[in-house]
């Protein structure tokens, strides 16, 4: 099982809703992966947060009006039986189910209406809480990601990466702090690393922008390389003019300058 496989159900897991094999799959996973491992215990402690919070209970007004439309709807439904005579039992649970009289049908409808009201505000008021729990965990990841790429540890940087790219909606000094470390970074792994999380975020402008002026800073060919496979692999059209640029550049490998060009053909294929 894949690291991406396993995030998408580390929640069924916790949850206790996944069959024998994938959940033996997943708990395999976990105990040859770290970083899997640590994102798993982090969302088990943020469950159990919200596990333990008290259930939502409907306010005093939807209460009160549920209570007045359930005794108008009991009180149609004695006037029903005392004024028409009793029939065979089917006859009496249609009767029940949709009552004849305006009256009691319109008392019916409502209560109906309220109960659904006060469904759905209680369980929108835990949706809400579930999406509020879930946003303040990726605010903990990000801000703790930015922390570790401030370290002076290459194996700390590596793990703020990986922290900083596991939301679904990253910040703009989340995205900042990623391209900077692209940028400056000493070590060759950590800013391939760095390459590899934006490649998640390839659909906001800033992370295209950013790896494009990125392309003309680097003088590592590992790096270099991971950039042109990024920049053809979005597509990105502005990149035949900084590719061309990189191929003018001296000192460049044989090799860079082969992928470059290659690059340049392929984004202008996909062009016509």
């Amino acid at each position: 099982m894949t690291c991406k496989t396993t995030r998408m159900n580390l929640i069924d897991w916790i949850r206790g809703d996944l069959t024998a094999v994938p959940k033996a799959k997943l708990e395999n996973h976990l105990a040859a992966c770290a970083v899997c491992r640590e994102e798993a215990e982090t969302l088990r402690l943020g469950w159990e947060k919200l596990q333990a919070l008290p259930p939502e209970q409907p306010s005093d007004t939807v209460q009160a009006g549920f209570d007045t439309m359930l005794t108008i709807f009991r009180h149609g439904l004695r006037f029903e039986r005392e004024e028409r005579p009793r029939d065979d039992w089917l006859t009496r649970l249609g009767e029940w189910l949709w009552p004849r009289r305006f009256p009691v049908r319109l008392a019916f409808i409502f209560t109906l209406l309220i109960i659904g009201l006060a469904a759905g505000l209680v369980l929108g008021r835990k949706s809400n809480r579930i999406a509020r729990m879930q946003g303040e965990i990726e605010t903990m990841q990000q801000n703790y990601g930015i922390s570790l790429l401030e370290q002076p540890s290459a194996v700390d940087r590596l793990q703020g990466i990986s922290m900083a790219s596991r939301v679904d909606t990253p910040r703009s000094d989340t995205i900042t702090a990623l391209l900077q470390t692209l940028n400056t970074d000493p070590d060759i792994n950590v800013r391939l690393a760095a390459v590899d999380a934006l490649y998640l975020f390839t659909n906001l402008p800033e992370v295209k922008n950013g790896v494009l002026h990125s392309l003309s800073r680097q003088t590592s060919p590992l790096v270099q390389a991971a950039l042109i496979d990024f920049l053809v692999g979005i597509r990105e059209r502005r990149a035949i003019e900084a590719l061309k640029q990189l191929i003018q550049k001296q000192p460049l490998l044989p090799e860079i300058r082969n992928r470059a060009e290659a690059g340049v053909a392929e984004i202008g294929q996909r062009r016509v």
